[in-house]
């Protein structure tokens, strides 16, 4: 397996509970990532982000308010990664640090030739 990750912490001129309303409205949120956001924000809701980049189904994972917000999110690819945005108090300002993880699995040694073997039996 191959693991590839993007961190960034950025400081914000606004408290946690400022920024984490940004980040909980879905039309905000879209604002900042630049395309329109359906998301349900609990874990295990689901959403679908329009980025410019390219559209992604999202599954969310983890909502801790005014401090963490995690969901795993695809292209039709299939390329998946995981992102992580947490939030800390940096006295009258925010620190928010994201955290982008992609994940590519690479096939199991010998399932080519196990499936052939099962369609040799068929």
């Amino acid at each position: 397996m191959t693991v590839t990750a993007v961190t960034r912490t950025i400081t914000l001129e606004a408290d946690p509970d400022r920024v984490w309303d940004n980040l909980a409205d879905p039309e905000r949120l879209g604002d900042w990532l630049g395309g329109p956001t359906e998301l349900d924000l609990r874990p295990g809701g689901l959403g679908r982000m329009e980025l410019p980049d390219g559209d992604r189904s999202v599954l969310v994972t983890e909502v801790e308010p005014g401090a963490h917000l995690s969901w795993l999110w695809w292209r039709e690819d299939g390329s998946t990664s995981a992102v992580d945005l947490t939030l800390r108090r940096a006295g009258e300002l925010t620190e928010l640090t994201i955290v982008e993880q992609a994940v590519l699995a690479e096939p199991a040694a010998g399932s080519a030739s196990a499936s052939a073997r099962l369609a040799v039996r068929a």
